[in-house]
């Protein structure tokens, strides 16, 4: 059987694999070390999927679609997630994942989580990251015009988030984290002496 001669694969398991797919559903497979750097992965379905320390550096995703993903160890960074198909309030979970110089635009990332990741110098514009929780080190993360609305983000470091063009109601953070955010108001933070 040639790989990836069907256009439906289901509960299987792909290792080290490294090429271009199109116009292809995947339901509920996993990929492990597979290299999709520089491929093109357009017009594809990715249910359920899991992506095990996979590289998708400079990987062209137009038109496909993901829902429900895991990464685990994956090299995604310089993604412009724009590109993706939407799927009305998917969870993503990204685990110990490079997603340095990402655009996340217009994505709806409701109840994900970004766990260990390295997220540093990416922007989240217009993005829905509602329930979303965040352990990361954001350094450099910009979120412009997101719903954040109770995201936690409670375990992460280097937070800076505009206030005021965000939604942030029922936000969760650290008392360690209330520094940097108020102080764009010019508010400084001292240490209670009592």
């Amino acid at each position: 059987m040639k790989l990836f001669d069907r256009n439906y694969y289901e509960n299987e398991v792909f290792e080290e694999i490294s090429l271009d797919i199109s116009k292809t559903d995947f339901n509920s497979v996993t990929f492990k070390n597979c290299d999709f750097s520089e491929k093109q992965l357009k017009a594809n379905d990715f249910i359920r999927c899991k992506f095990i320390n996979c590289n998708f550096l400079s990987t062209d995703f137009t038109d496909s679609k993901l829902e429900e993903p895991i990464f685990k160890s994956c090299r995604l960074s310089g993604m412009n997630w724009s590109r993706l198909r939407d799927s009305l309030h998917s969870k993503y979970i990204f685990e110990q994942c490079d997603l340095r110089f990402s655009a996340f635009v217009d994505k709806d990332f409701f109840m994900s989580e970004f766990n260990e990741c390295k997220i540093n110098e990416s922007e989240f514009d217009s993005c829905k990251l509602n329930k979303t929780k965040f352990s990361s080190d954001l350094l450099l993360v910009s979120f412009k015009n997101c719903e954040l609305n109770k995201a936690d983000f409670s375990r992460s470091k280097n937070v800076f988030i505009d206030l005021v063009s965000n939604k942030v109601k029922g936000m969760k953070l650290s008392d360690r984290q209330l520094e940097g955010l108020i102080g764009q108001f010019g508010v400084e933070v001292v240490e209670d002496e009592y």
